[in-house]
């Protein structure tokens, strides 16, 4: 009975929890895929950093720079894909974004022996990188569910789990049989075949369907509640913004360090690359666990909670990679605590900007905060190679890492209320509430 009645609740448009998911399932579906595929080029890179070394004699930080130029072309790119994605809708993007990122995949694996083809082919992969990443899959699934949106949104992201347990793997089985280029030659198969049809299929955001006319606008999140919010400079001028920006930033930076360079580091240790690559296998059901874990949580609890747990796992790996021994007890854990912080990130991340920014301005807002976490990891693995060339070692990074990871927990726990509730930690310099509400207008389809 008392499950009945938490299903039988109304969403703020009228919709029940589970008519949200009876309605927005397929759109789940194809994030799902989307995700697995947008994180298979950062998982495979790490297995491939000493046989590149080897065959072409590139130090790592030169190697590092290729998922670098992924991650700070989000600097600039996320604010601009997130601002079109607002207007034309996340379907669109998707699937430009899916082929034209197969094909970067494709060309990496051209690239070599000059390590200006490396560079210049990871160029092409972080020009459309971000029309295929969380940003384009988390405003399809915000604007069709409210009730059960942390949820919806961490079963979404929790493809990039599926890339985070099959790629090392499979990259070492490619990479050992074929050859390292192959490597990148079927997973931009991969994303053609399979990316491009379930986008084709299922992914459908509540604008898409409003425009095609299959549903009324006022329905599945689609109506006047899906377009409230603030303005995109309201957002900059708020403390709540900056807050989030800065500590995942701290994340971003320590995570990439880990996913790049964890696998190295215990290679420097003497574990095995093919043991490293099954123990980091472990942060794949790891991240999911954390990843649907802080989606009900979320639905549940505040942000800042679910941030607290976030940075205290992932500092618990710091530690853990910092101290390194080629013994389960202390391998197993290391990937365990890294997964689950991996896999609450995004979802704290698009949460909390649908909560406190509204979807207003939602792609634009997400697409800037992502930029943040671009740069993180982009400068993360490149800093890392660095220490190592420089200094034999990543212990220093490691424990700078440890340091900032305390000032995030640390800016994440100073997040006031939402904006509904009574102290909303968000200010912005309008005194008139109704400006964070879009107007309604047949120019555009509400999203």
């Amino acid at each position: 009975m008392a499950a009945d009645e938490a299903t039988a609740r109304k969403a703020p448009g009228g919709i029940t929890t589970l008519e949200e998911w009876r309605r927005g399932w397929p759109v789940v579906v194809a994030s799902f895929v989307g995700c697995a595929i947008a994180g298979m080029h950062l998982y495979a890179i790490g297995p491939l950093i000493r046989p590149l070394a080897a065959q072409y004699h590139w130090p790592r930080a030169q190697i590092s720079i290729g998922v670098t130029l992924t991650t700070i072309g989000g600097v600039f790119a996320a604010p601009v894909v997130g601002a079109v994605v607002d207007r034309v809708g996340a379907r669109r993007i998707a699937l430009a974004g899916v082929c034209f990122y197969a094909a970067g995949l494709a060309v990496v694996g051209l690239s070599g022996p000059s390590i200006w083809s490396w560079y210049g082919a990871w160029g092409l992969v972080a020009l459309t990188y971000f029309a295929v990443s969380s940003l384009v899959w988390a405003l399809g699934i915000a604007s069709r569910f409210t009730r059960s949106r942390g949820l919806a949104l961490a079963a979404g992201n929790c493809g990039i789990a599926l890339a985070s347990t099959l790629v090392p793997i499979l990259t070492v089985l490619i990479a050992r049989n074929f050859g390292w280029r192959m490597v990148y030659f079927s997973l931009g198969g991969f994303a053609i075949l399979v990316g491009l049809t379930t986008t084709w299929v299922f992914f459908f955001d509540a604008g898409d369907l409003a425009r095609g006319k299959k549903i009324r606008s006022e329905e599945g999140g689609a109506g006047p509640a899906a377009r409230e919010g603030v303005d995109f400079t309201q957002a900059l001028r708020s403390g709540t913004f900056w807050r989030l920006a800065v500590s995942l930033l701290i994340f971003s930076y320590c995570s990439s360090t880990i996913v790049v360079h964890a696998q190295a580091i215990l290679a420097d240790h003497g574990v095995k690359p093919a043991t490293a690559a099954l123990y980091a296998a472990l942060s794949g059901p790891s991240l999911v666990l954390g990843r649907l874990g802080a989606g009900v949580l979320l639905d549940l609890i505040h942000t800042r909670y679910v941030a607290a747990a976030l940075f205290a796992a992932e500092a618990a790996a710091v530690v853990l990679l910092l101290l390194v021994q080629n013994t389960p007890w202390r391998l197993a854990p290391l990937f365990i605590c890294a997964g689950l912080a991996g896999g609450a990130e995004y979802d704290m991340l698009s949460y909390a900007a649908s909560r406190y920014f509204g979807l207003r301005r939602y792609g634009s807002i997400l697409g800037l905060l992502l930029g943040f976490v671009g740069l993180g990891y982009g400068v993360g693995p490149v800093a890392a190679g660095l220490f190592y060339d420089l200094q034999g070692s990543y212990r220093y990074d490691l424990m700078g890492m440890a340091l900032a990871l305390g000032l995030g927990a640390l800016l994440t726990g100073t997040l006031g209320r939402y904006p509904d509730g009574p102290s909303d930690g968000l200010r912005t310099a309008s005194p008139k509430p109704k400006l964070a509400v879009a107007e309604p207008g047949p120019q555009r389809a509400p999203l």
